[in-house]
């Protein structure tokens, strides 16, 4: 009995896989120490990236007087083109006008020092720790 030329190719699925075959997705899914690392890393990205992503979004979006208060930055044009519309009109404002320059200033000098008194502080206590750890012969 001959196939019809017309016929759709049969597609044959071997029983048993090679050895070794699931052993490579095994390899790639995680487990144990991977495991307890990915929960807090895919809370980190849930509720710090995307936000941030969101916030960054905003701040190139053109103001508009709608809900939301910002325009789309990707729009269809009447030729089936998609554009992105960047507005860095935000950030020149930053430079330019003297109240948010100073605000910004302001913030960022506050940060640098409450980072350096952070770091007087905990520098020398886990150095202090590390010694005394050391010194003791504890288990790392």
């Amino acid at each position: 009995m001959t196939a019809s030329p017309l016929a759709a190719p049969s597609l044959v699925v071997p029983a048993a896989t090679a050895p070794g075959a699931g052993s490579r997705l095994r390899a790639w899914l995680p487990r144990g120490r991977s495991l307890v690392v990915a929960a807090p890393f895919l809370w980190l990205l849930a509720f710090f990236l995307v936000p941030f992503a969101i916030v960054a979004k905003i701040s190139v979006s053109e103001v508009a007087t709608a809900i939301p208060p910002y325009a789309a930055l990707l729009d269809w044009t009447e030729d089936a083109v998609l554009t992105l519309k960047l507005d860095f009109a935000n950030y020149l404002a930053l430079f330019t006008d003297e109240l948010y320059w100073r605000s910004y200033v302001g913030s960022v000098r506050i940060a640098a020092v409450s980072t350096l008194i952070t770091l007087a502080i905990a520098f020398p206590m886990a150095y202090t720790r590390w010694r005394r750890r050391r010194g003791t012969g504890a288990a790392r």
